[in-house]
């Protein structure tokens, strides 16, 4: 479930936000009060050393996120901008009771914490003890070109099956998420140690017992990439930027055609040059039988007293807005 922090809503909807939170918070602790017996011992209890021991237990923990059945219920006393901030932003959230959102230098630390840490149990199965000694002085820092970006992001994850609404299975995901990230850490040991990333163990474990189908499979738990580099190596964006200027001649230009390709090529002009046929300017031209036949159904005074096709009928060139059909009564 998201939780937004209180802070981020505007000045209108924050007060409407804690009105509702200290009323569920009074509730709250009548309800806690009414598990520990504490409202059966009169309107004012006894400082006993067991009644000070569980007055802790209703200190609850100050409410600095409101999550998303709480902006459900308020929804229609929220502003425009707190409705699209909901609807656009979502935050990583940890602490006690779930009320700290991880800032961007927390998460910092995380990645490299885990990068420390993964790359140590890569190093230690190519070097043994002497890893410890390399990772004291190492820069945990992924290379540039082993990152990656939107491009690559849409091939690692374009031979995932989604639902009716674009949406992938979490497993998925996770499965291939995480052989993306083992392929590019074996690149990275391999890096470090100037050695082929062939010479690099596997690092995951392998069932001997599992089909190629299987491993294909990204739901199944032997899924397993083949390739050995990280994807952004391999991957090239397309290059879209230069627009080619030479085209190959088509077969309409050609200066002699052989019998077999007068059909083929009489069909192609009358898609490009179809509206040159019957030209208004010269009403008396005979259009080709076939253009005729492209041009039918003739259905006179479709439009009104427009006639679409007076240059075929070969009326005159001041008459044929007005056309008058000598089928017309008099």
């Amino acid at each position: 479930m998201k939780r937004f922090p209180i802070n981020r809503f505007s000045k209108e909807s924050q007060p409407i936000i804690k009105k509702y939170l200290k009323m569920f918070r009074m509730d709250q602790v009548s309800k806690e009060k009414d598990r520990l017996g504490l409202n059966t011992m009169g309107n004012k209890p006894a400082r006993s050393s067991s009644t000070q021991r569980i007055d802790h237990r209703l200190r609850f923990p100050p409410q600095l996120l409101v999550d998303e059945e709480t902006v459900t219920k308020l929804w229609s006393e929220l502003t425009n901008e707190d409705r699209q901030f909901c609807e656009d932003f979502s935050f990583l959230i940890s602490g006690r009771e779930l009320q700290h959102v991880v800032t961007d230098a927390e998460i910092s630390k995380m990645i490299e914490e885990m990068n420390r840490k993964d790359l140590l149990n890569v190093l230690l199965n190519e070097k043994g003890n002497g890893a410890k000694v390399m990772m004291e002085e190492m820069d945990i820092t992924e290379p540039a070109d082993f990152q990656h970006n939107p491009h690559t992001i849409k091939e690692l994850f374009k031979q995932l099956k989604t639902d009716y609404y674009g949406r992938y299975n979490f497993r998925d995901l996770q499965n291939v998420i995480l052989e993306d990230r083992r392929v590019r850490l074996n690149a990275w040991v391999a890096r470090i140690l100037d050695i082929p990333v062939q010479k690099i163990s596997l690092n995951k474990h392998h069932n001997p017992a599992a089909t190629e189908k299987e491993k294909r499979n990204p739901s199944s738990l032997n899924y397993t990439i083949s390739r050995l580099q990280p994807l952004p190596i391999i991957s090239k964006k397309p290059n879209i930027s230069i627009t080619p200027l030479e085209f190959p001649v088509s077969i309409i230009d050609k200066k002699k055609h052989m019998p077999n390709e007068e059909a083929l090529v009489l069909t192609k002009l009358l898609h490009r040059h179809a509206f040159k046929f019957t030209p208004i300017e010269d009403p008396s031209a005979k259009p080709p039988a076939s253009t005729v036949y492209l041009m039918k159904n003739i259905n006179e005074g479709r439009n009104g007293t427009w006639n679409n096709y007076a240059g075929i009928k070969g009326n005159a060139v001041d008459s044929y807005v007005k056309f008058k059909s000598r089928f017309d009564k008099k």
